[in-house]
């Protein structure tokens, strides 16, 4: 997807009440939080126009993610490499879930830990939306349920959830 529906204004204000470690931000997940390597006003990385969108208020430090993994996958190889990190990110911008299976169960259990434990730490997750890699039936409805949970359980939790993809 090459749009955004964020606007500058509009992130500014969602990430307002926060009061992070850092400006620091980092991404963990799956392929669509790995395409980091283009930066720029016009980059098609979502966290890149994150930074832009903030004028660079959040400041871009990395990137740990891997093509294919699973939200399973993700927890278990990536959440402790961003916990270990010194100093630490004050914001962690998550995409995953896109290459689960169509099991709700598991896919809000790992998100339900990696909010724990960044959340614990003082860490502030910021949830990107999912986006189909396919415009089958099948694929936009397990997309749409999916985000359904993360938006409703982002609003109990207080934590900021974007919708990145148009």
């Amino acid at each position: 997807a090459q749009g955004t529906r964020v606007t500058a204004a509009e992130l500014r204000l969602t990430l307002a009440p926060y009061r992070p470690l850092s400006r620091r931000l980092v991404t963990i997940g799956d392929s669509i939080a790995d395409n980091i390597s283009s930066y720029g006003p016009n980059a098609s990385s979502w966290a890149a126009r994150g930074s832009f969108l903030t004028g660079g208020e959040l400041q871009w430090f990395g990137t740990y993610s891997t093509g294919g993994y699973t939200s399973t996958q993700v927890v278990s190889t990536h959440l402790p490499s961003v916990l270990a990190q010194s100093p630490r990110p004050g914001f962690v911008a998550i995409m995953m879930g896109t290459n689960d299976a169509d099991d709700i169960t598991t896919f809000a259990a790992n998100y339900t830990t990696i909010f724990n434990a960044l959340l614990s730490v003082g860490i502030i997750p910021i949830v990107g939306g999912l986006a189909p890699i396919d415009s089958s039936l099948a694929a936009r409805t397990k997309h749409h349920r999916f985000n359904i949970w993360l938006a409703r359980e982002c609003m109990r939790r207080g934590i900021p959830f974007l919708n990145w993809m148009p």
